[in-house]
């Protein structure tokens, strides 16, 4: 049974600046599509800003509580922790939850896009200057950020880890409890488990050597080379089992 335990705030838990201050200046109207100086910024609505990009103002929204604010004399304030795809920004690698809560964002080339899904119970969140993306559930070819990180796939039919950028299945969970996580408030980790007792050859694994009972017990599986194998047949009448006594997987070689 695969085991492990990784810290919660985990899967692209990154900074955000929640009230970005620029610079003010007082040359000309401040619309989207007009002339301007590089750095030049301003705020159009209660909830949406202008910023020069490329010689002309494109939009950034501010959809935060406090929107978009003049701070003193010469400052403006946007408060930007949720947004859109596609919504301007002008800090790279500034993130943002969507405005339903299921992708980050990271602001790339002026624009905000999606970072990562985050199809886990608590979706995106933003608390303090900190974007959680909640990816303890995921689907292969998910996108992600920390190599390594893990993940049930959604059926909770197998185990997952972040591998350049995407999610990748490592492990089949076809025992009787599948792919589990479980929260450990008091360590701040999560705690993950895959029941991978029942294998089917081809199925991807970790351990090397690790042996498991076939779909139909009719076997016993081995890892080899991170692919269930099987080791050998179990045609007795016990078939293949896991002995609570011994601690170890089980095989009647005798025949009917």
């Amino acid at each position: 049974m695969r085991r492990l335990t990784a810290p919660v705030l985990r899967a692209g838990a990154t900074t955000v600046v929640l009230s970005v201050v620029f610079a003010f200046t007082a040359c000309g109207k401040r619309e989207v599509g007009g002339v301007c100086r590089s750095g030049e910024v301003g705020c159009t609505t209660d909830h949406q800003g202008v910023f020069c990009l490329a010689g002309h103002f494109a939009m950034m929204t501010c959809l935060g509580p406090t929107g978009c604010q003049r701070v003193g004399r010469d400052d403006v304030a946007c408060d930007n922790p949720i947004a859109s795809v596609g919504d301007g920004c002008n800090q790279e690698d500034d993130t943002a939850c969507t405005l339903d809560r299921t992708s980050a964002l990271v602001c790339r080339s002026s624009k905000f896009v999606v970072s990562q899904p985050c199809k886990g119970p608590r979706g995106c969140t933003n608390s303090g200057e900190t974007v959680y993306c909640d990816n303890a559930v995921a689907e292969p070819g998910d996108l992600c950020t920390e190599e390594g990180d893990p993940a049930c796939k959604t059926d909770r039919g197998s185990f997952m880890k972040c591998q350049k950028g995407k999610f990748v299945v490592t492990n089949g969970c076809r025992g009787p409890k599948k792919c589990t996580v479980t929260e450990k408030p008091d360590e701040n980790k999560e705690h993950f488990e895959c029941d991978d007792s029942i294998t089917g050859v081809g199925d991807p694994c970790e351990d090397e050597g690790e042996e498991s009972c076939s779909l139909d017990g009719k076997s016993l599986d081995v890892c080899k080379a991170h692919h269930i194998a099987v080791s050998k047949s179990c045609p007795g009448p016990k078939a293949c089992a896991y002995s609570q006594a011994t601690a170890r997987f089980e095989c009647d070689t005798k025949k009917r």
